[in-house]
Parts: C-alpha cells; structure tokens; sequence
C-alpha cells in the first residue's frame, strides 16, 4: 500500500484529474437519461414503448461509459505499477480495448449470476477475475484468456489476494464516508491491485 499511495502522491495531480473528469462524463450521461426515466409518459403505448427504449439505451450507455473509465483507470495504474508515470494522455490510450471490453462484460454477467445465486458465486467470480482486465490490456489476451489467466494467477495467490481485497475494501468504505475521500482511495487501489497483478505474474 506505501508504494501505492506514493505513486498517486508523486502524481496526484493527473490522478485527481482522471478522476474529475470521470465524474463529469459520467454525470453528462446519467443527467440526461435521468430527465428520460422520470419524464411523464403520454397514456399510450407507444409513449410508453419509447421512454422504455430509450431507458434501455441510456443504460446501455451508461454501462459502456462506466466500463471505459474503468479500462482507462487499469491503464494508468499499470503504467504506475511500471514506475512510468502516467499522463491524461495514458489513459485513453488502451491498448486491445475490445477484448478488455467484453472481458468486463462477461465477468459482469457471470458475477451477477453468482450473486442471483445465493450471493456468494458472485463474489467468487468477481475475486478471481479481479485480473481479468490487466492480462487483456497488459498483455494483449483474448477476453475469454484474459478471464482464464485471472482465475489462474488468484487461485495460486488465494491469501495475499484476499487480504488485499479486504484491505482495499474497507479503505474505499472509508473514502466513501468522507465523501471526497474516494477521489484518493480509487486511484491508490487501483494502483494497488495494479501491482498485485505485476508481482504474480512476475512482471513487476
């Protein structure tokens, strides 16, 4: 975590950038399908059709919106993980982003299936895939091998990983409560399992 946190404070002014500029993208996208979701609907059923299609879409969008922040934040935080400090500039440029994309896709349905399932195959499947991400966009990997590298390198590093997660968790809980905290938790978790990452898999 100290290495962490001194790579976010040796560049905390890019950090804090990537992470206004993420809240405002994201606001620019909900603000709107928010004014769709609770406009009132004309008593017809294509009024109704419509405000449902177009509800989909801005989910969709949002969802799509959220995954590229995310792919965008793996980036920098393994730039971090290199010691190659990250400019705005690194975080969109993501490299293999479709795979990376539809690697987020498929861990999300999976783990929304888990936790349909008694909660707990959810969390199973979000832990191993915690990687899932960093082999696609680190090292170029299929969706579906990005998936398989992650399960592989967490079920061989189960204790240390789950202690990060735990650790992790409860500091962005604590950013969370501090309202603004979490534009400081983010990114040091980031870069935490960013490093996580490098040191099982022998890159760091």
């Amino acid at each position: 975590m100290s290495f962490a946190w001194g790579r976010f404070r040796d560049n905390v002014g890019t950090w804090l950038a990537f992470m206004l500029i993420s809240i405002a993208a994201s606001l620019l996208v909900v603000f709107p399908m928010s004014l769709v979701f609770f406009a009132p609907v004309a008593d017809s059923g294509s009024g109704t059709a419509l405000v449902l299609t177009l509800g989909a879409a801005g989910v969709a969008l949002i969802v799509l919106v959220g995954m590229l922040l995310q792919a965008a934040l793996v980036r920098a935080a393994l730039a971090e993980s290199a010691q190659d400090r990250p400019s705005l500039r690194h975080f969109g440029r993501i490299r293999n982003l479709s795979q990376a994309l539809l690697a987020m896709a498929i861990v999300a349905v999976l783990t929304f299936a888990g936790l349909l399932l008694f909660v707990l195959p959810g969390l199973l499947v979000a832990f191993f895939s915690m990687f899932a991400v960093h082999f696609a966009v680190d090292q170029n990997l299929s969706a579906i091998d990005a998936i398989k590298s992650s399960w592989r390198a967490v079920g061989a590093n189960v204790g240390p990983l789950l202690l990060l997660v735990l650790v992790l968790y409860l500091i962005n809980l604590a950013g969370a409560l501090i309202l603004i905290g979490f534009l400081v938790t983010v990114p040091v978790a980031a870069i935490a399992v960013a490093l996580a990452y490098r040191r099982v898999t022998g890159t760091a």
